[in-house]
């Protein structure tokens, strides 16, 4: 089962593409699916966040895949990177959103070729894209991440998650592994079984930056400015009788740390962030906690479909494609991994072809 089929199996509409680093082949993914809809004559709609499809890499100065346009897709994408493509669109609406390349706007190509987007650069923003973009009833929506902006492409967005990994993330196949299976984990991640709790953190205003809930419910909003550096006082708001904190914000070593030293209540009181992007814990740091019994939940859960990897990195490194993708599918296993250049996927038994419609 290829990629677009099992987003299709899922009844998933929208799906965010999520790189564990820079250079860990999303684009490629992306294109992958894009070339999988174009067989299949499904009309996708597609933005990003940020500016992506730039020829180079900003950072590493390395040539990069360009995006590939379809014929007759709708896309979010800034006024000024339409022009520069020299590619035909017709305008559809406005959006009133500014990218740093100008107000964004949804179009709709009438031509197949390549181009630069530029997206929304905050959550709110998206989702009034992703919005205008789903009046056009497309059979997929796809949202394209950027560096250093996993939260951005949230679960909150979209109804599934495809996560990129590769080379770029360590110099072995063992530690490529042990890390996309720690990401798999955080992704497993649960909503709180209370669903008082759950309520009271869904009806929060995005000003609230961490919240102490009591056994009977009633809350408490700290007036904090990150957690990260007022944690003493966030250890000295909880007693006895706390039953959760929420986060709003990335929970980060340094706060899982003091948690866990200063907390007399660890085992008690359920951890809330807004979902498992915003986790940056050590592995090691993730364990202590399970071991006295603490707990992580999540405002919005992940739907993981699958893993794309990349064996090759910008620094020269090329791994055995086919091992990394045997041993990642076998860490992750049932989730279905891929290496799309090579059209070859595992789900945990074995190598196969890629197919492509049944």
């Amino acid at each position: 089962m290829n990629l677009l089929e099992r987003i299709k199996n899922k009844k998933a509409k929208s799906v965010s593409i999520i790189g564990m680093a820079k250079n860990t082949g999303k684009t490629v993914t992306l294109n992958h699916i894009l070339k999988l809809a174009e067989l299949s004559k499904q009309k996708i709609a597609l933005t990003t966040i940020g500016l992506d499809g730039e020829d180079k890499d900003k950072v590493l100065d390395n040539p990069k895949p360009n995006i590939l346009l379809l014929e007759n897709m709708i896309i979010a994408n800034a006024k000024q990177l339409l022009i520069e493509s020299k590619l035909d669109f017709k305008i559809l609406a406005a959006t009133g959103i500014d990218s740093p390349l100008g107000e964004i706007v949804i179009a709709e190509s009438k031509e197949s070729g390549f181009i630069k987007l530029s997206g929304p650069s905050s959550k709110y923003e998206m989702q009034i894209i992703k919005n205008k973009l789903a009046q056009y009833k497309p059979d997929l929506i796809l949202i394209d991440g950027a560096l250093d902006r996993r939260s951005f492409s949230s679960p909150a967005l979209t109804d599934a998650t495809i996560l990129a990994t590769g080379a770029v993330t360590a110099e072995s196949v063992n530690s490529i592994v042990n890390k996309v299976n720690y990401q798999s984990e955080l992704f497993k991640l649960k909503q709180s079984q209370d669903q008082r709790i759950n309520q009271i953190i869904s009806n929060l205003s995005l000003e609230t930056k961490v919240l102490i809930i009591s056994n009977d419910y009633q809350t408490k909003s700290l007036k904090l400015k990150t957690a990260l550096s007022n944690m003493e006082e966030v250890i000295n708001s909880i007693d006895s009788e706390t039953k959760a904190i929420y986060f709003n914000g990335a929970l980060v070593n340094k706060t899982i740390s003091t948690f866990i030293e200063k907390c007399a209540f660890v085992n008690q009181i359920e951890i809330i962030v807004n979902d498992a992007t915003h986790i940056f814990i050590s592995p090691m740091l993730f364990n202590r906690l399970n071991a006295k019994n603490g707990k992580i939940k999540v405002k919005d859960e992940i739907n993981l479909l699958g893993i794309t990897i990349n064996p090759f990195s910008p620094n020269g490194t090329y791994l055995d494609p086919l091992e990394l993708l045997e041993k990642t599918s076998k860490a992750v296993a049932p989730i279905p991994c891929y290496e799309v250049v090579l059209n070859k996927m595992s789900s945990g038994k074995g190598v196969e072809n890629i197919g492509f419609f049944e």
